[in-house]
Formats: structure tokens, sequence, C-alpha cells
């Protein structure tokens, strides 16, 4: 375990270092600016469509606020919050001596992220939490699990977390729960006390619980409209799989072959069938569900309910067999690892920074004209530089906010027919998120006036 220990060490770290020095980049983009608008506009932890342990990244973030900090040092305190959990996560499996839930976690989250790094969303988090529910399936002394609290424990721990990050934690739980089964298919009279903590989670989160339209289930989207099946390699989600982060996935299917040859064996067939059909299912569930496509980190974000099965079932045949990972072998993943992170860094310069910086100086255009309420056609917004337009007035927000230390300006996109329909006394959102009077908002972060809209030209022109 030393040095899986510090292999995972160096390399959180050293992405929390990235993610900090990223602060603004990964705080004014998206899903992350709403998120950190709520938490300063608010003064509470958001929690989206009951995701309570998904929200528990957005902590440090909070006590920043909570405590007065720098509006500088609560972006990167939201930056690091879910890198934060993960470096705990990690501690908590190498305490417990659990070599492939250890890897797992690592391999998972940093050879298969590059733009999803920019953004903070629950799922990296359900990642960690199905890999504590895993620590109980696997127990050293499972024979002895219903005498022992500490497994049963995690094992409700892990569930709960991962469930109530995101819908991809239930896939991923589900898995490792199938998985064990497989592996110890001649145990079937004990398997059923491992799926107890599942039960009793999902029992509660349906009686209690609300289930957003967002989180309709996998199996309905697949079956809604079939047309897909004809043009499957055209979608958007399979071209992303296959040209995405230059081949990484590609790597993915690599390690999903070498994990079947390790399986091929007369003792792992069980183990071997499931994998050599369950995950291909699970990639083509995948592949449809996100049919529809979404701007790269989400779809990149998404990804991660395959990404962790392969990664798992190949560390986890590893060790089986050689009760180890050879020299060889970790040696790559050190490099991989390596090479993964200088990605990361480089597409945080040449894409993410070179967008806050053209969205700087949108900003300080825009206040040079004494107004504070913008907006601009959509069709005036140059897609591949602005990436997703609905975060726009969270986005100009918080800029304006980190420049002059009260946000005084937001820029909205709107449709043509909705242009008749601005109110000067009201601030807005994406469509979804209603009208706010400008009174409304915090001001001690926000002050916007009743001045007039004002349109604005083509974004294209901010270089």
């Amino acid at each position: 375990m030393g040095r899986i220990r510090f292999f995972g060490a160096i390399i959180i770290l050293s992405l929390i270092i990235q993610a900090a020095y990223f602060g603004d980049v990964k705080s004014m983009f998206g899903d992350s600016a709403f998120t950190v608008f709520k938490i300063l506009n608010f003064e509470s932890i958001p929690v989206e469509h009951d995701r309570y342990a998904g929200a528990i990244v957005n902590i440090p973030a909070y006590l920043g606020m909570y405590f007065d900090a720098p509006i500088s040092l609560i972006f990167k305190l939201y930056a690091i919050g879910p890198w934060l959990l993960i470096l705990g996560v990690f501690s908590l499996l190498v305490y417990l001596k659990r070599p492939v839930e250890s890897l797992t976690l690592v391999i998972s989250l940093v050879w298969f992220m590059r733009e999803s790094f920019f953004i903070t969303t629950e799922v990296p988090a359900a990642v960690s939490f199905s890999l504590l529910f895993s620590v109980f399936l696997w127990w050293q002394n499972n024979n002895q699990i219903v005498r022992d609290w500490r497994p049963v424990l995690i094992g409700l721990l892990g569930v709960i977390g991962a469930v109530f990050s995101h819908p991809i934690g239930l896939i991923l739980v589900s898995f490792l729960l199938v998985l064990k089964f497989t592996d110890s298919i001649k145990e079937f009279r004990k398997w059923w006390y491992f799926a107890i903590p599942l039960l009793i989670v999902i029992l509660l989160k349906s009686a209690f619980f609300s289930t957003s339209s967002y989180e309709e289930s996998f199996y309905t989207k697949l079956f809604k409209d079939i047309t897909w099946v004809q043009g499957f390699t055209d979608l958007y989600s399979v071209q992303f799989f296959f040209k995405a982060q230059n081949g990484m996935y590609l790597l993915l299917i690599l390690l999903w072959i070498l994990a079947l040859f390790r399986l091929n064996t007369n003792e792992a067939r069980p183990t071997f069938l499931f994998s050599l059909i369950g995950l291909p299912v699970l990639w083509v569930l995948v592949m449809v569900t996100f049919k529809e496509g979404d701007v790269n980190p989400m779809m990149e974000k998404s990804y991660l309910a395959i990404v962790m099965p392969v990664v798992f079932v190949f560390i986890f045949r590893s060790y089986q067999l050689y009760k180890g990972i050879g020299g060889m072998v970790f040696l790559s993943f050190w490099v991989i690892s390596l090479i993964s992170i200088s990605n990361i860094a480089k597409i945080g310069n040449e894409v993410y920074a070179k967008r806050l910086n053209r969205l700087e100086k949108l900003v300080t255009m825009q206040q040079r004209t004494g107004h504070d309420k913008f907006y601009v056609e959509k069709a005036q917004i140059k897609g591949d530089v602005w990436l997703t337009h609905w975060a726009l007035p969270f986005e100009t927000l918080l800029m304006s906010l980190e420049k002059n230390g009260v946000g005084k300006l937001t820029v909205l996109d709107m449709s043509t027919r909705n242009l008749p329909n601005l109110n000067s006394h009201q601030y807005y959102g994406p469509d979804w998120f209603g009208a706010w009077d400008v009174n409304t908002l915090n001001k001690k972060y926000f002050s916007l006036s009743k001045s007039e809209w004002v349109k604005i030209g083509s974004l294209d022109f901010v270089e």
C-alpha cells in the first residue's frame, strides 16, 4: 500500500494545487457559476435535485463566504472542494488497506478528465462514495459481516453518498453489487446481505425524496425513441467517445480487453461473462441516454458511469491474479497520470483561461458605458467561445464582482421573441431560473440598478 499511498497522494495534491490555480476559471463557467452565485446571493449551501451528498463539495466555499473571505479566495475554495473530498475518501481507502478501490479512484478521475475538471459537478463525489460501498462488499472478514457493524456502516455511507450525489451513483453501486455476486456466485445464500444497504437507501429515497425530470430513468430514455438504432454511429455521444481526449477513451477499451483476458479462466467465468456482455451494454446505454449531446465537460462527466466500472474490473482482476501491480504497470500509471495532468493544464490555459479573458474584456467594455444590464441575441453568440449560453448572466455578474468588489453587470442571451418582455427592474437568469427583482439580490455582493436593458452586438468581437 505504501507506493499506492504515495502515488495517489501526489497526483491528487497536484490536482488540488491546479484547481486552486484555475480558481477563477473553474468558478465562472456554466453550472459552477450558477452554484457560486447561489452560495453568495442566498448565503447557503445549494442542493440541486436532492443531491445532498454532492453538495458537500460546496462547504469550503460556503465557509469562505461565511467568514467574509476575499472573493478570490472563495473562488479557489469552491474550485478545490471536490478534490478535498476525493483526497479524504482516498485517505480512508488507504487506511482501510483497499488497494483496488484506491487505485480505481485515482485513475478514473485523473486519466479520463480533461474539460470536466473545469466544471464542478457531483459525479466525482458519486464515484468516490461508491468505492466506499465496494469496501463493504469486499470486507476482509465478510463471513462475519452480520455481526460486525463497521463494514455495514461504511456500506451505508457509500450507498447514501453515491445515490445522493448523482443518478450515476446508482449505476456504480449496482455494478459493484453485481460484480460481487458474479465473483462469489457459490455464496448465493449470503449474497442478499450485501444488497441490504442499497435496498434500504433506494426505498428511503423513493419514499421521501422527489425525482426530477432531469433524473429520468436511463431505460425510459433508451426506449422512448428507438430511431437512434439506425444512426447510432452518428450520435454526438458516440462521436465524442471515439474522438475526445486524444484517444483516451480508446485506452478505456484497451483496459476492458485486458481485463477480459485476465478473467477468461474457469474460476472467473461468471465475472468474465458479466464483463463481456454487461459493460458494452452499459456503454450503449450511456451513449443513447446522452445522444442529444451537451457541452464537452458535461458529456465527459457522464462517461464516468462506464470509466469507473472498466478501471475497477481491470485492477480488481490484476490483484486477484498477481496479488499486486507489477513494476512496469505501475510505471505506466505514473506516466499516463502525469500526461493527463499536463493535458488538463494545457486545456485550462488554451481554452478556459482564454475564454475567461474574453469574458473579462466583455465586462470591462460594457462597464464603461455606464449601464449594468445588457442582452445579446442568441444568434450573435459564438458557440465555440462561450460553450454555454444560459450561464452568461451569472458568469458576467461574478466577473464584475471579481474585478470591482461588487457585482454590477450582467449579460443575458435572449431569443428574439423574448426581447420585448425585458423589465428594467428585474434580474434574469436562464428561462428556468425566473426573473428576480434587482432589490432582492444580496447587496453585500451584488448591486444591480433598475436601469434599462441595453442591446449589445455580437460577442464575436471580444478578442
